[in-house]
């Protein structure tokens, strides 16, 4: 269903080639004195702007609101390796703006980043944020300038681990023979060729039912049934990467700007980086509960496999450092390592999601069905975000509940087919719902009166996703 934290809304609007400048004078205090808003679309991947949420609201601040950005969520949606595309499309104007992984740029010859996405070498948060907020991450983020690109933000996202999906992934001898899941980069494709393992380029949403392993972050792994049902488990203790993320924009684009906006796109970045970095951690530990309170299985890497991935990741490290300044750049991030053990994921603390008890005294037994457009969802004043619309969310619904507390929701529409299932309760007029496919809790206040059920949204029962409270359910 995809109802992630409420962030910014984003707009989707296009861009044209002449809203990328705007008139513009400059008053006595060096601003920017504009005729009307700039509006600046920004390309993002993703189904939520989870990731640029604040820089975009620092960059409307800072430009005392004389720039405006609206992202464009889903770009090159349906495309296994999305990056080099969206590289492509800012560099030609396409769009002025873009979130690009940092580990796509050695794929369009930018080989500065390859340090920060170095196997086993950023292995905790706390290093990642420092490494990327200081003057490494600002000698990286220059080399998009060879592209025709400036640099104006890089953001470290959360750590990627090994996943086994048909075999356990701890040392070099379980990746022989393998086909791993992972984005582009040349720096992914040398670590696993240095394993004896092969990349597998899939869509992201791809249940990969098909391969034999993946890099992941707790995010990627909530919603994947297989990895609870068959996996093989996540190694907690091996972390392969972390995934930085940078904002760049087409220079010509950049150069039509005033002064004043143009430092504010370059300030932003600071300006928003203690909130980026609390949003980025409280998203990643919902998704670790979520995971953890539908089962996944959590191994560990012995400390000889650690050594031996070690060892058989030297000749990637060797290659890093033959690019222009890369060998200093991997020694000074040894240095601020000093010794420091890899950030664990554990499940130990994160109990599992209670079965299923009987509920027979419910007035909520029953199935209910409702519908809700496309258009319906995409105007509604109860979304959360940007994210919520998608094709998950909008068409015939059905929604059951069982007297032995089971709860199953699916949904119907010219797209596709989607469903969940779980475990219900309720408190007088409180329904909670547990699902087990995501491992995520929603809470709603209820009413029932003759045949018709009505859900809305009390933040202190818990979250709600949209298409559930927007229209009244009927019972069936």
């Amino acid at each position: 269903m995809r109802t992630p934290v409420c962030w910014m809304a984003a707009g989707l609007a296009a861009l044209t080639a002449a809203g990328c400048g705007g008139a513009h004078d400059v008053d006595r205090t060096g601003r920017a004195a504009e005729s009307k808003p700039v509006t600046l679309t920004l390309a993002n991947h993703e189904n939520s702007p989870v990731d640029v949420a604040n820089w975009a609201e620092a960059v409307e601040r800072l430009s005392h609101g004389s720039l405006k950005i609206d992202v464009s969520n889903s770009w090159r949606n349906d495309e296994p390796d999305f990056d080099k595309g969206i590289i492509g499309d800012v560099r030609s104007g396409k769009v002025p703006l873009a979130k690009v992984a940092a580990r796509a740029y050695d794929e369009v010859g930018v080989t500065s980043f390859q340090p920060l996405v170095a196997p086993l070498l950023i292995d905790s948060t706390p290093l990642a944020a420092e490494v990327l907020g200081g003057p490494i991450g600002e000698h990286a983020l220059k080399g998009t300038q060879r592209l025709g690109l400036v640099g104006l933000a890089l953001y470290p996202t959360e750590l990627r681990r090994p996943v086994g999906i048909r075999r356990e992934l701890r040392g070099p001898q379980d990746y022989r023979g393998a086909r791993i899941s992972t984005r582009e980069g040349r720096v992914t494709e040398a670590t696993l060729k240095a394993l004896g393992a092969r990349r597998a380029a899939l869509p992201a949403d791809d249940p990969l039912s098909s391969v034999d392993g993946a890099e992941l972050p707790p995010t990627g792994i909530n919603g994947r049934g297989q990895l609870v049902k068959s996996g093989r488990g996540v190694t907690g203790n091996v972390v392969l990467w972390p995934k930085p993320i940078t904002i760049v924009m087409n220079k010509a684009a950049f150069e039509r700007l005033s002064p004043a906006q143009q430092n504010a796109l370059r300030r932003a970045a600071s300006g928003a980086r203690a909130a980026t970095a609390d949003a980025q951690a409280e998203m990643s530990g919902d998704a670790r509960a979520r995971m953890c309170r539908i089962g996944t299985n959590v191994v560990s890497a012995t400390p000889a496999d650690v050594a031996a991935l070690r060892s058989a990741l030297r000749p990637v490290l060797n290659e890093i450092s033959a690019a222009p300044g890369n060998a200093d750049t991997l020694k000074q991030i040894e240095g601020m390592k000093s010794g420091s053990r890899p950030e664990a994921l554990s499940c130990a603390d994160v109990p599992t999601a209670a079965a299923a008890k009987p509920q027979p005294g419910s007035p909520l037994r029953g199935t209910y069905v409702t519908h809700t457009t496309k258009k319906e969802l995409q105007s509604s004043p109860l979304l959360l975000d940007g994210g919520e619309i998608n094709d998950e969310n909008w068409g015939d619904m059905t929604l059951r509940l069982t007297a032995d507390g089971k709860y199953r929701y699916s949904l119907h529409n010219r797209v596709g087919d989607y469903a969940q299932s779980g475990t219900y309760r309720t408190d007088g007029d409180k329904l909670v719902i547990d699902v087990a496919e995501t491992g995520e809790t929603f809470g709603f206040r209820w009413s029932l009166y003759r045949g018709t059920l009505k859900l809305r949204r009390d933040e202190t029962v818990g979250g709600s996703p949209t298409p559930m409270i927007m229209k009244p359910w009927r019972a069936r």
